[in-house]
């Protein structure tokens, strides 16, 4: 009989780093999921990143039209349902590149960048999907950007690779997607960072979902407008809310990872609305420390 164990494995994907866990009976099995996983993540990057010339997000954005693969039109999708459920404001029109944010984040610090104060079009009903011709066109001054979902959307994709496994956590920049359950048969429990606080908080159960969390304390640089983050309110615009750190959990990794931003965007009182309205289970914490949830996590 053989013993199940936890194999973990690590890597750079996407900018971010891509950490997963597998429960399973065998080393070779565990180690064969992850490379089928990084295989996936590996194709997703060279197809969305906005540091790639040769990518279809880099082509698109460049030509304004292109015939597009499936997953980019399923990823295209998903940002216009993103745009319409939370009214405008998840966009992923909306170009943190104009604030500096034109090179992979581990650069950006090493020196400081120049803002950009020209507008552009962020109305997502320009944007022009044809299903049958598997083709995109975007109005001429607008861009499309998927970071504010595609690694949670990612993850989960990754994680479809689990099945013979017992369980395992995909954790990608951190959004993080869960199937099965741990070495001692039980969902996997994770807690929330206080970054005011520095200490860990609410501890919950997940099995085969998402968990995401996004925050204003981590990724930022400086710009000749000042000290900056990569969430953006409006067109050249950082978020300003009460909202330093919000965790969301969802079946879809895709809508955990897009609520945690529009919940920085949105401050605690109107995020809490929008996130209730959509049965989304979260938790913020305000620029004070105070912790806000839903109900029924303790």
């Amino acid at each position: 009989m053989h013993m199940t164990t936890e194999y973990n494995f690590d890597r750079k994907l996407m900018g971010s780093d891509l950490v997963v866990a597998i429960t399973s009976d065998s080393q070779e099995k565990a180690q064969a999921i992850f490379e089928r996983m990084s295989t996936i993540g590996d194709a997703y990057e060279k197809r969305f990143s906005r540091f790639l010339n040769e990518s279809e997000l880099s082509k698109l954005n460049t030509a304004k039209t292109a015939i597009v693969s499936q997953e980019f039109l399923e990823a295209t999708h998903i940002a216009q349902k993103l745009f319409t459920e939370t009214h405008g404001v998840f966009n992923a029109l909306l170009q943190v590149s104009t604030i500096g944010y034109t090179k992979d984040f581990s650069l950006l610090a090493q020196e400081v960048h120049t803002t950009q104060t020209e507008t552009y079009d962020i109305d997502f009903s320009h944007v022009l999907i044809d299903d049958t011709l598997s083709r995109i066109s975007l109005a001429p001054t607008q861009k499309l950007d998927f970071g504010g979902f595609l690694k949670g959307h990612v993850a989960q994709i990754m994680s479809r690779e689990c099945a013979g496994a017992t369980g395992c956590i995909v954790n990608l920049g951190g959004d993080i997607f869960t199937t099965g359950e741990d070495v001692g048969e039980r969902p996997f429990t994770f807690s929330v960072f206080n970054p005011v606080t520095n200490e860990h908080v609410l501890s919950m159960p997940l099995r085969d979902a998402a968990i995401a969390t996004s925050g204003t304390y981590k990724r930022t640089w400086h710009t000749d407008n000042g000290h900056v983050h990569h969430i953006l309110e409006t067109q050249n615009k950082n978020s300003k809310s009460d909202i330093i750190s919000a965790t969301v959990m969802s079946t879809e990794g895709y809508r955990a990872d897009a609520y945690a931003t529009a919940a920085l965007v949105l401050g605690s009182d109107k995020a809490t609305q929008l996130l209730t309205q959509q049965k989304l289970p979260f938790v913020f914490i305000t620029t004070t420390g105070e912790l806000i949830h839903s109900y029924g996590l303790a």
